[in-house]
């Protein structure tokens, strides 16, 4: 299952700023966000302002 937040952010309904918010109050995790690269659904360049980490 997706997390809301990865589909929020693929969808548009999310800004890569609020799902950084939610990672950061750990809503969303980094295996969330790895999930979301592998399909597609999450850029890296997103995954990395998002964490703060290269994918």
């Amino acid at each position: 299952m997706i997390n809301f937040w990865i589909s929020a952010l693929f969808k548009a309904w999310a800004t890569p700023a609020m799902v950084k918010r939610a990672y950061e109050y750990k809503d969303c995790s980094k295996d969330d966000l790895r999930t979301g690269v592998e399909r597609e659904m999450v850029q890296k360049e997103q995954y990395k302002y998002i964490t703060g980490e290269d994918y």
